[in-house]
């Protein structure tokens, strides 16, 4: 597993802020947005682009769940993505972790070669984003996937 940080711990506040632009061809990909406080609902986009720059189109082929709060190893059920964006509630997704999964060979309708994760605030929402990305085909050295 090639392990990369995407998106600084921060406070997102009412901003938009996107992730690392990351190629989508060689991995199966998994992206952990660990949640602190929020004040104001927030939403999370997976958006798909043919450059290096963090601007693109968002898509709905991608799957999240969200984790129990901390202190508990539960984990939602397996939902589709939306282009609409999924909302981060307040009051309810504090302290959760939502896990974005992306599939290479669905992504986007495979238009889009490269992606990335933008968040808008709706006021405080600390969080960050990781990166976990599986390779097809494993090697010593990890393919470079942050563009």
């Amino acid at each position: 597993v090639h392990v990369v940080p995407l998106l600084e711990p921060a406070d997102i506040a009412s901003g938009t802020v996107q992730t690392d632009v990351f190629s989508t061809r060689e991995h199966w990909i998994e992206i952990l947005i660990p949640i602190g406080a929020i004040t104001g609902n927030a939403t999370v986009y997976v958006k798909g682009c043919n450059n290096t720059t963090a601007s693109g189109t968002a898509v709905a082929t991608w799957w999240y769940r969200k984790t129990s709060a901390k202190g508990t190893d539960a984990i939602g059920a397996i939902t589709a993505g939306s282009a609409s964006g999924i909302v981060i509630t307040d009051g309810t997704d504090e302290n959760k972790v939502m896990v974005i999964d992306i599939d290479p060979d669905q992504f986007g309708g495979v238009p889009y070669i490269y992606a990335f994760v933008e968040i808008v605030g709706g006021g405080v929402l600390l969080a960050s984003a990781v990166g976990l990305f599986f390779p097809r085909y494993p090697q010593n050295v990890q393919i470079s996937e942050v563009v």
